[in-house]
């Protein structure tokens, strides 16, 4: 539901949403970017990148080898939402 509304609310902005696009090079004012084959330069005053997400479980290996007992919870396991971190930890919590 939150995706919905701000495509409706960028669409009404008038912002210009661009998918499948490499950001090359920002400069103060402008960016050059690369849509498939044709590189793009663009002007504004704020630039907002919606790239993704991926869980980074880094921590998490270095923490195993140190700790007797570990309850992996939110975005090192798998990306989404904060909700789903809260009840994650609360499970994590009551197995404590």
């Amino acid at each position: 539901t939150t995706r919905v509304l701000l495509l409706e609310r960028l669409a009404g902005a008038n912002i210009t949403t661009l998918l499948s696009t490499k950001v090359e090079e920002i400069r103060e004012g402008r960016v050059r970017a690369r849509n498939q084959d044709k590189e793009l330069w663009m002007e504004g005053e704020t630039i907002v990148l919606a790239l993704g997400s991926r869980a980074n479980q880094e921590v998490l290996k270095n923490l195993q080898r140190k700790v007797p007992q570990l309850l992996p919870v939110g975005d090192c396991l798998q990306p989404r939402r904060a909700k789903e971190a809260i009840h994650e930890g609360f499970l994590a919590a009551l197995r404590i």
